[in-house]
């Protein structure tokens, strides 16, 4: 699957993405493709929420929230991701969430930048055929991002 914002995730937004909280009940709608099949989707919710903010202003707070839904909708996805990727995932956000530095001034902003730049290295590598462990935590480049903070 392709990079997706974690605002995306919120439940706010994940409404919002939905069409949930559009106003019209009348809205044009397109085709897509969806688990193979041709589909109708309103044009309005295909195209990007002008609010999404990017994963680095983001507190940790909306982040711990919208990884529930992210992980929920990446099983439901089955298709498109394998358990273990789930698994690498969940590992990623409970090894972030439990990481000492979040104690630390500016942990959880160290944190929110490191997991924003090492999701979308983990997608670029999956673009390119290539795997890495997301679950693994990089110690060495975490603490480099709480300095530059």
């Amino acid at each position: 699957g392709a990079y997706v914002e974690m605002d995306y995730f919120t439940k706010q937004d994940c409404m919002r993405a939905m069409g949930g909280a559009r106003e019209s009940t009348t809205e044009t709608l397109g085709i897509t493709n969806e688990n193979g099949r041709i589909a109708l989707q309103t044009i309005a919710a295909a195209k990007p929420l002008k609010e999404i903010q990017p994963d680095e202003q983001l507190s940790w707070g909306k982040i711990s929230q919208a990884q529930h839904t992210l992980l929920w909708t990446m099983m439901k996805a089955s298709e498109i991701w394998d358990q273990e990727v789930v698994n690498a995932f969940s590992d990623f956000y409970s090894g972030l969430d439990e990481h000492q530095i979040r104690e630390e001034p500016f942990g959880d902003k160290a944190i929110v930048e490191y997991q924003a730049q090492a999701r979308r290295e983990w997608h670029d590598m999956q673009l390119n055929g290539e795997g890495m462990n997301l679950a693994m935590i990089n110690n060495t480049l975490l603490k480099n991002i709480q300095q530059e903070i």
